[in-house]
């Protein structure tokens, strides 16, 4: 089963530390994907965010968020799991 949220970013980066840090603690399973690791995967972070180029990429199924706010996210989370 495909999971609902998939975070690119940087450990170094507090932002993303902050969104997996929210995730964690309500118990959300998340993919993480560094970009600091990988080069596809940035590539493919840029490419969701439209070559933004910031931290962290999250995508809620199908919903690209950039930089988020644990509010923003948590509604894009409420948002998905309602259309299940």
């Amino acid at each position: 089963m495909a999971k609902l949220v998939d975070v690119y970013g940087k450990t170094t980066c507090q932002d993303t530390n902050n969104v997996r840090g929210y995730l964690e603690e309500q118990g959300f399973e998340y993919g993480w994907h560094d970009i600091e690791e990988s080069q596809a995967e940035r590539d493919h972070a840029n490419d969701l965010s439209n070559g933004a180029n910031r931290w962290p990429v999250v995508l809620v199924r199908n919903i690209v968020l950039v930089e988020p706010s644990t509010d923003e996210l948590a509604k894009a989370i409420e948002t998905q799991d309602d259309q299940e």
